[in-house]
């Protein structure tokens, strides 16, 4: 049995067991939290969902890698040992330039909120710019509820950052939302 922090430096392609909590869900898999750290179980397109956040779970498998972080690949087993496993973190609120000055720091598993105005909607992606900080975004990964958000739409979003990416002169925080909600403007 292994601390996720310990997965860091295991070799990929080595078997390793963790006991964690599921935190998030996202539309092809779990990110898991031990106390020690984060780690995705990427269960790939056609994933069938088994599990839900609060479960806790025992996961034996083949460590992969994606954009320079471990992961658990498909292929690994999990087995529910329990519910009721809450994260209590407070989520991290960046304002356009204390976002700037952190960007380059954002690490798998920082929990964030941010207001976000929708800029695109596909199959894999829900993409916005930061609300004050239009020179970063939002790519919400995978999500399992797109037909909420709308293009134009304001929203504020929570999740946890899987990893970080400029695309189109944008920087976006790739996300793996726990909570979203349509922002109102009162006029």
């Amino acid at each position: 049995m292994k601390l996720i922090s310990q997965l860091e430096t295991t070799e990929v392609g080595t078997t390793v067991k963790v006991r964690a909590g599921i935190v998030a869900t996202y539309a092809q898999g779990y990110l898991l939290y031990d106390e020690s750290g984060f780690i995705e179980y990427y269960l790939g397109s056609d994933a069938t969902l088994e599990f839900s956040v609060g479960d806790q779970v025992e996961v034996v498998g083949e460590l992969g890698e994606h954009n320079g972080t471990k992961q658990f690949t498909k292929d690994a087993k999990v087995s529910k040992l329990g519910s009721g496993y809450a994260f209590a973190n407070d989520p991290i609120t960046y304002d356009a330039t204390e976002l700037a000055e952190n960007i380059n720091n954002v690490a798998l598993g920082d929990y964030f909120k941010f207001d976000i105005t929708i800029t695109s909607v596909s199959d894999n992606y829900v993409n916005g710019t930061i609300n004050g900080a239009e020179s970063y975004g939002i790519a919400i990964t995978y999500p399992t509820a797109k037909d909420d958000f709308v293009v134009g739409g304001r929203y504020q979003v929570t999740g946890f950052a899987l990893y970080t990416n400029v695309y189109n002169e944008v920087n976006y925080i790739y996300l793996m939302t726990t909570k979203y909600g349509e922002l109102h403007t009162v006029t």
